[in-house]
């Protein structure tokens, strides 16, 4: 079967919950797609994340930042040049590319994962509410991760139901729940009476680190429980800067970028989140395949996520919430190991990446197939060599 030609447009590919989906699909699809990922800050490093049997290319593309009008009229042109069977834009930061692609004349999906700190707590700058309106009416279809943000995009963004899709992210929850003794030796040594509260992630400013290490310096009643943040980013410098100045530095651990996180979860007893935005976050999936039970600020879909036995324990956004939600988890040995369970059987049941691949191939599919059956300029000869290329040879 001759691959299908996506071209996936990101703000970075640096590694993040939707470059790490994107890499996690396409080693699942192997050979059927073919990729060409384009970062609009030029950083790939989520690229050693695909493996070796996917065909893939980084393009690197000058421009200006800011220059809107030009930059719209240069994509306008590679789009023209390239004619890729797909396009797939990620996030704000793509929409450039959305407004290239103005009138649909590209098969074109757009995914929306969620916002930065400038729109976290359901701010939305009316630029950009305007600037999504025009770019993904017409001829675009809109998938999230969210209830949150369907809501968002049929009520803020005003788009039509029927162009909205709610498909729930999925992990490959196996790995996770993988026991086996680490074969590399443990991430970072431990005590064994300690109780390891962790986060794991791209260390942004959205994910509020400065909030967790408040809530973990308020944990008096657990005088054996660290802190381990996992992960890299410019927010980690803040995170290290209010620890030294709570005097807790002796008790909080970095252990810097972790190239596979099962290496970490497995040493955490509970997974806190801090966040001040998150829609569908991959990491709290990860825990919860790994069976940790979670502690988190309620922002997006977090609580909805989870069963509802680990409810109780996301609620608020005020550091004296968080911490009394990861004061009850360290009290409580067999209340962690319960609701670790019960969280893993809801991983496996809800967000399969198995699931998740097959409702992204079937969109990605039909996306394609229908936007070039409308297209009157394309001629049947080129829809029926798409066709052709979707059946085995």
């Amino acid at each position: 079967m001759s691959p299908i030609n996506l071209l996936h447009v990101f703000s970075t590919f640096a590694t993040g919950g939707p470059q790490v989906r994107l890499a996690a699909m396409a080693n699942h699809w192997g050979k059927k797609y073919r990729h060409t990922i384009i970062a609009m800050d030029g950083v790939y490093d989520c690229a050693e994340k695909f493996d070796a049997g996917v065909e893939f290319e980084l393009h690197r593309l000058e421009f200006t930042k800011g220059a809107t009008r030009e930059n719209v009229v240069l994509f306008w042109k590679k789009l023209k040049e390239w004619r890729p069977d797909l396009l797939l834009t990620y996030n704000f930061g793509a929409i450039e590319w959305a407004l290239a692609n103005f009138f649909g004349r590209h098969p074109h999906i757009h995914i929306e994962d969620g916002f930065g700190p400038d729109e976290a707590d359901g701010r939305q700058l009316a630029r950009r509410v305007w600037l999504r309106r025009a770019g993904l009416f017409f001829g675009k279809h809109l998938v999230v991760p969210s209830n949150t943000l369907h809501e968002l995009a049929t009520l803020n963004w005003r788009l039509p139901e029927r162009k909205v899709s709610f498909i729930a992210n999925g992990i490959d929850c196996a790995r996770f729940a993988n026991d086996a003794p680490d074969p590399e030796g443990p991430l970072f040594p431990r005590g064994d009476d300690e109780i390891i509260i962790g986060t794991l992630g791209a260390l942004r400013p959205e994910k509020n680190l400065s909030r967790l290490v408040r809530a973990f310096a308020m944990l008096d009643t657990c005088p054996n429980a660290r802190l381990v943040i996992a992960g890299s980013g410019t927010a980690g410098e803040d995170a290290k800067r209010q620890a030294h100045e709570l005097g807790i530095s002796q008790r909080v651990t970095f252990t810097g970028y972790v190239a596979k996180p099962e290496r970490a979860y497995h040493l955490f007893d509970i997974f806190a989140l801090s966040s001040d935005t998150e829609q569908m976050p991959l990491g709290m999936l990860e825990a919860m395949a790994a069976g940790l039970p979670v502690a988190a600020v309620d922002v997006g879909d977090v609580k909805r996520m989870l069963p509802l036995e680990s409810t109780p324990y996301v609620y608020g956004c005020f550091d004296d919430e968080l911490s009394r939600s990861m004061t009850q988890l360290c009290a409580d040995a067999e209340l962690r190991k319960k609701l670790g369970a019960v969280n893993r059987r809801h991983a496996r049941k809800h967000y399969s990446l198995v699931r998740m691949c097959d409702e992204y191939d079937a969109l990605f599919t039909r996306t394609a197939r229908d936007t070039m059956l409308n297209q009157h300029e394309t001629g049947s000869s080129g829809f029926m060599q798409f066709m052709k290329r979707l059946k085995p040879t």
